[in-house]
């Protein structure tokens, strides 16, 4: 499916369509005009009530102009929709991906959320 993500997913709700066994969200820019509403827990509501069981919603963030603060502010909003969500820092962007439930790697569930403190350094940390 091409469309805004948002939009096509208020339409499938809408219109009952069966529910996504997969949603990758590679939004835009968080500051660049339309795409806000991409990285908001109303959106990240909606991917989570139109996922299959056992579905996955993958979502990609750039990292180009986006100071840590914002940065921790969308995923702290997208780990509050999915608890136990895997995060990713790679050196153009940030990938999370989810599930309804927490996400298991390697038979080990991260159940522990992410810091909303930022270190100096502006990485990101997880509570011991």
């Amino acid at each position: 499916v091409v469309n805004d993500g948002r939009n096509e997913l208020l339409l499938a709700a809408h219109d009952g369509r069966p529910a996504y066994d997969v949603i990758a969200s590679q939004p835009s820019h968080p500051w660049r005009v339309g795409a806000a509403s991409l990285f908001t827990e109303e959106y990240f509501t909606l991917a989570r009530e139109r996922l299959s069981a056992g579905g996955r919603f993958a979502l990609w963030v750039s990292g180009f102009r986006l100071d840590a603060e914002s940065f921790v502010a969308i995923i702290a909003s997208f780990e509050r929709i999915f608890p136990g969500a895997l995060f990713f820092d790679g050196s153009h962007g940030r990938a999370s991906t989810a599930d309804r439930a927490p996400v298991t790697a390697c038979g080990t569930s991260r159940a522990t959320g992410i810091s909303t403190s930022t270190p100096a350094s502006g990485s990101l940390t997880t509570p011991e």
